[in-house]
């Protein structure tokens, strides 16, 4: 992050090709602000498999109460009286504890939410031993399980291609075997 500073640093008659301060900053600033909460959503994502949509919605209204938070904490000038001080410090951890309990303990617990999703998970995958016969589709339907590899059980009995995920998984079920010691 500090490479330009280095470079100008190293280049002083570069500087004249820094853009000068102005009204544009604001609109750069902004245009950050919203490649910064793509990123939020970005790294939310994993949450969504964890606990669950309604899992996913409790945190975002904890978020919402920490950036409201936030924006309490930044209301305090540096200036201003001690009392002041103390109302709107109090007011922000305010938010992030009424934040915090409202979705995660009146509304749900993470642990619920966890148990849930784990339930929903293996009621949609339940899950059907494939025994690799080491070979071509042919060999296939001599296996335990006719048809394409596939670990799904409404794909069991499928003629048609394994789909990509399917694919996947086989492959990688195909390297646990060859590098398990306990499958060997």
């Amino acid at each position: 992050m500090a490479f330009p500073f280095v470079v100008l640093a190293a280049n002083p008659a570069w500087l004249r090709l820094v853009p000068k301060p102005g009204p544009w900053m604001g609109t750069f600033e902004c245009g950050m602000g919203f490649l910064l909460l793509g990123t939020v959503i970005w790294l939310l994502n994993p949450l969504r498999g964890q606990l669950g949509d309604f899992g996913l919605l409790l945190s975002l209204i904890f978020l919402l109460s920490v950036a409201v938070a936030v924006w309490i904490k930044g209301k305090i000038e540096f200036g201003a009286p001690a009392s002041k001080k103390l109302k709107l410090y109090s007011l922000a951890i305010l938010m992030v504890a009424i934040g915090w309990l409202l979705p995660f303990r009146f509304m749900s617990t993470i642990d619920r939410l966890i148990t849930e999703q784990m339930q929903r998970q293996d009621a949609l995958a339940e899950w059907q031993v494939f025994h690799d016969s080491g070979g071509k589709a042919s060999e296939f339907a001599a296996s335990p399980v006719a048809g394409p590899p596939t670990a799904f059980p409404g794909n069991a009995t499928s003629a048609t291609a394994p789909s990509p995920r399917q694919g996947r998984l086989h492959r990688v079920h195909r390297l646990h075997r060859r590098l398990c010691v306990n499958c060997k």
